[in-house]
């Protein structure tokens, strides 16, 4: 039988208390994952569980790793809930080389030039980080938010190669990287954060990227997790077919998905 495990991650207590207790949901505390002071703090948000010994401490065939604000985040978009995805919502359609995102990206890279809207020089930072991982494929959908659900061996993967850019970018800028923080609404620019955008998770920002470059690559197919394709076979299979082809006349909007 298939299984999966969900690491459901939080700085928050109250948050994770709130998360109902299943058997496949493993609550982690991004404050308690005993890493060095240098990158134990909120500036790498999420990012910081890849780097912890806890993130490779998995047994079942699939694993995901989501916020646990994933409810709050994403039900009110038609995503599957925690509780589904706990409760084999996603298992018939779980497939080695499929990964399963909240929020996935529109085919044909975009997402790259949209970076410098809200941080701007980040897009160039991604450009640079692109160039130390084999195989990226800007055309490929790939995935936001350090959320996903993926067989263990394409997660282990990830785990190794997110380690890999960390240490090569962290001997370059440290958590100081060269991006900005911009206005969506006047435009103004501003070193220290806009909005919900700010500061005190700088390198976050970057790094959130570095997850989707990692997942922007032939090996896999990335797949939105909307409750409605798991209601028909036929309209899961048809999503799962142009996600694997990129087909960018499915999707008319430039916004993220």
């Amino acid at each position: 039988m298939t299984s999966l495990s969900i690491f459901v991650l939080s700085h928050d207590e109250a948050l994770l208390a709130a998360v109902t207790p299943r058997p496949a949901l493993r609550p982690v505390d991004l404050r308690d994952l005993h890493l060095p002071d240098a990158v134990a703090g909120n500036s790498l948000a999420e990012s910081r569980f890849f780097l912890s010994e806890r993130a490779l401490d998995v047994t079942t065939e699939y694993v995901g790793v989501l916020s646990a604000r994933h409810d709050e985040k994403y039900a009110d978009r038609g995503m599957l809930t925690l509780d589904q995805l706990a409760q084999g919502a996603i298992t018939p359609y779980l497939r080695p080389r499929r990964v399963f995102a909240p929020m996935a990206t529109r085919p044909g890279g975009r997402w790259v030039e949209r970076s410098d809207l809200a941080h701007p020089g980040l897009t160039a930072l991604v450009r640079e980080a692109a160039e130390e991982i084999p195989g990226v494929d800007f055309s490929r959908p790939t995935l936001f938010a350090n959320s996903f659900v993926a067989h263990r061996s394409v997660y282990v993967e990830f785990v190794g190669e997110f380690r890999r850019i960390f240490e090569i970018f962290h001997a370059r800028y440290g958590l100081d990287f060269p991006h900005v923080y911009r206005c969506s609404t006047c435009g103004t620019v501003s070193d220290d954060g806009q909005g919900r955008y700010q500061r005190d998770r700088h390198a976050a920002y970057f790094y959130e990227r570095v997850t989707a470059l990692c997942f922007a690559r032939p090996q896999v197919d990335v797949v939105g997790l909307r409750a409605e394709m798991f209601m028909s076979g036929p309209q899961f299979a048809r999503e799962v077919w142009r996600s694997a082809r990129g087909q960018v006349a499915r999707y008319r909007s430039d916004r993220l998905r």
